[in-house]
């Protein structure tokens, strides 16, 4: 089961992945939906032509691909408007200052950048 849920391709395919595992098994418990999410960013990662992503209680920092699919000019928005909470970290990285205490609020802060960085 584990490996059907890391190669899920999409949101779809990992939603009926839950809800199959909910069919057989009941509802999930924590690590399984902690999975069940970070699986999801990284398909949103992927989408959004991110490298990698790293987070913990204080940031949020986003490598970019090449290729990335992020505006430049959202970036540059972000990063002008504000400054004590958005900043760029050499040519191919982006850091984003949030409290975030629990992994539940890092996994929250994470997905609000990563809708951000998709607009």
């Amino acid at each position: 089961m584990y490996k059907r849920i890391s190669e899920a391709k999409n949101d779809q395919e990992l939603r009926e992945l839950q809800v199959e595992m909910i069919d057989r098994f009941g509802l999930l418990v924590d690590p399984i939906r902690h999975l069940f999410e970070v699986t999801s960013i990284k398909i949103k990662a992927q989408q959004l032509g991110l490298r990698k992503i790293d987070a913990n209680d204080q940031m949020v920092r986003v490598e970019f691909d090449s290729d990335t699919n992020v505006s430049p000019e959202l970036l540059v928005s972000l990063i002008q408007t504000q400054p004590a909470q958005y900043r760029l970290e050499g040519m191919d990285k982006l850091r984003a200052s949030h409290v975030m205490p629990t992994p539940e609020s890092r996994i929250d802060g994470v997905n609000q950048l990563l809708a951000l960085l998709s607009t």
